[in-house]
């Protein structure tokens, strides 16, 4: 398995968090923030811990790059998933 590095800070798009219920879209307009981010889960803390879990969304400032190579490959379109799935999730916090 393939190693991954996780680079940025999260723009509060809120794409990834979806519904949660911890997750305010309301305060300010085109942000969402985590109203237990203090205390927020280690879930939470580690997420978004793969590319996969930000594939779909082009606003997420986090990106990934394959450790060995440092290419980046968070935008990439893959047609075949299993390339995708020879790397391992991330498991610092964000």
């Amino acid at each position: 398995m393939k190693k991954l590095v996780r680079k940025g800070e999260c723009n509060n798009c809120g794409l990834c968090c979806g519904d949660c219920i911890h997750l305010d879209k309301s305060t300010y307009p085109d942000k969402s923030y985590c109203k237990i981010y203090p205390t927020r889960p280690d879930v939470c803390r580690r997420y978004p811990n793969h590319p996969r879990c930000i594939s779909q969304h082009f606003e997420c400032s986090i990106k990934f790059y394959d450790a060995e190579t440092s290419k980046e490959i968070t935008k990439k379109p893959f047609a075949d998933w299993k390339e995708l799935d020879s790397y391992v999730p991330v498991e610092e916090d964000c």
